[in-house]
C-alpha cells in the first residue's frame, strides 16, 4: 500500500496550495448552456510519459466520470486592466515553480497541465496558487470560486510518478485481474482533490471530531462520515457495495470508482451533481438455451436476478456482482423473468 498523495493548505492573500487533478463536464443542452470542460495541457510533458494515446485516453475517461455529473456554471476569468490575476503550480516535468500571468480561462473550463517524473514514494501529487489583484466584481469573482460555502477550480498542474508500476485500462468499465497501480483511480482521486474534496474552506469547515458531516454526506452515508485524515475518507470505506476512491492510500491490483458517498462530498463543496437515472433494461435476446441481457444507467455493481412465477416471486441470484452492463447466461426452465438491481442504490 502506498500513499496517495501529500498536501499542503496555505492561505496567503488567498492565495491556495493543495492536491489536484482535473475536472471535466455536463452538457446542459435544455438549456442551450455550454458543457464544464477541462482542458488537458501536455505542454510540461517533456519526458513523453503521455506520448502514447492509451495513457491520454485513460486520462480523460477518468475526466469524463465527473463530466457527466457535474452541472455547475462557472464564469470566465478575462483579466483586463488593473484586474489581473496569475495561476502558479509546479512544473510536473521538473518540480521547479511556474507562474502564468493573466491567463484567460473560458466559461465553465478549468486548464490542467500534465506530465510525469520520479516522485519518490508518491504514486501522484497535484497542485495549484492563485492570486489576484483589482476591483468590484472582479474581486467578487474570485471570492465566489472559494469560500465557506463553496469551492469552484481555475486549474493546476499535476504529476504521475513514471517510477510507478502503472495499469492502463482501454475499457475502465472492466474488472479483469491486473498488477501495478490502477491509473485510472489514482486520476479520480486527483481530480476530486481539484474540486476541493479535502482541500478547501467549505471541506474543512464541514469536519468535526475525525468525521466529515457535510449534510448531504451525513444523509447518503447514515450519519458522520469517518475520515481517514483530514482530506481523505477513512481507509478502506465501503458503503453500498462500493468502496471509497478518497482514501488515504492506493493499494495494487485494486480499481476503486468514484463512489456515489464520495460525489455525496462534493454536492456539500457546493457542486452541482446530477442523478443517475434508473436502470433501465433495454434488451433480452434468446438464442438456444442462452439469454442475454443488456441494460442502461444505474451505478453498478450490478447483480442479475430471476423467477418463475410474478405471483408469488422468489427472486435468486443468476449473477455474483457485476460492474458491466451486459451479460449472456443459461436459461434455467421454460420461461423465466429477469430483474437488475444496482447494489449501489
Amino acid at each position: 500500500m502506498i500513499p496517495r498523495l501529500p498536501f499542503s493548505l496555505k492561505h496567503v492573500l488567498r492565495v491556495c496550495r493543495w492536491p489536484l487533478c482535473l475536472l471535466v463536464a455536463v452538457v446542459m443542452a435544455a438549456q442551450g448552456v455550454e458543457a464544464f470542460t477541462v482542458q488537458l495541457d501536455y505542454s510540461y510533458d517533456t519526458s513523453g510519459f503521455f506520448n502514447d494515446p492509451k495513457r491520454r485516453a485513460c486520462l480523460q475517461k477518468a475526466a469524463a466520470v465527473f463530466e457527466r455529473r457535474i452541472q455547475n456554471l462557472i464564469p470566465a476569468i478575462i483579466p483586463s486592466g488593473n484586474n489581473t490575476w496569475s495561476l502558479g503550480f509546479p512544473n510536473p516535468a521538473t518540480g521547479e515553480h511556474v507562474s502564468l500571468l493573466n491567463p484567460t480561462i473560458p466559461g465553465n473550463t478549468i486548464r490542467i497541465y500534465v506530465g510525469a517524473r520520479d516522485i519518490g514514494g508518491l504514486v501522484g501529487y497535484a497542485e495549484y496558487g492563485y492570486s489576484w489583484n483589482g476591483f468590484g466584481s472582479w474581486i467578487t469573482l474570485f471570492n465566489n470560486r472559494d469560500n465557506a460555502k463553496q469551492f469552484q477550480s481555475v486549474g493546476g498542474s499535476i504529476v504521475f510518478n513514471d517510477r510507478s508500476g502503472w495499469y492502463f485500462d482501454d475499457d475502465p468499465a472492466t474488472l479483469e485481474p491486473f498488477d501495478g497501480f490502477d491509473f485510472y483511480s489514482v486520476a479520480q482521486h486527483e481530480i476530486a482533490h481539484l474540486l476541493g474534496f479535502g482541500t478547501c474552506s467549505a471541506f474543512t469547515t464541514r469536519t468535526d471530531g475525525g468525521n466529515f458531516v457535510g449534510a448531504n454526506a451525513v444523509a447518503f452515508y447514515g450519519g458522520p462520515v469517518p475520515l481517514g485524515d483530514s482530506a481523505h475518507l477513512a481507509q478502506g470505506l465501503y458503503y453500498r457495495h462500493q468502496y471509497s476512491d478518497m482514501a488515504p492510500a492506493f493499494s495494487g491490483g485494486l480499481r476503486t470508482a468514484f463512489s456515489e458517498l464520495d460525489f455525496a462530498v462534493l454536492r456539500d463543496l457546493g457542486w452541482h451533481i446530477a442523478v443517475i437515472p434508473t436502470v433501465q433494461l433495454t434488451q433480452i435476446a434468446l438464442t438456444g438455451d442462452r439469454t442475454t441481457l443488456r441494460w442502461q444507467d444505474g451505478i453498478g455493481p450490478f447483480r442479475v436476478e430471476a423467477t418463475d412465477d410474478l405471483d408469488a416471486p422468489a427472486w435468486h441470484d443468476v449473477t455474483a456482482d457485476l460492474p458491466n452492463r451486459a451479460i449472456t447466461i443459461d436459461t434455467q426452465t421454460a420461461h423465466q423473468f429477469f430483474r437488475i438491481t444496482d447494489l449501489a442504490q
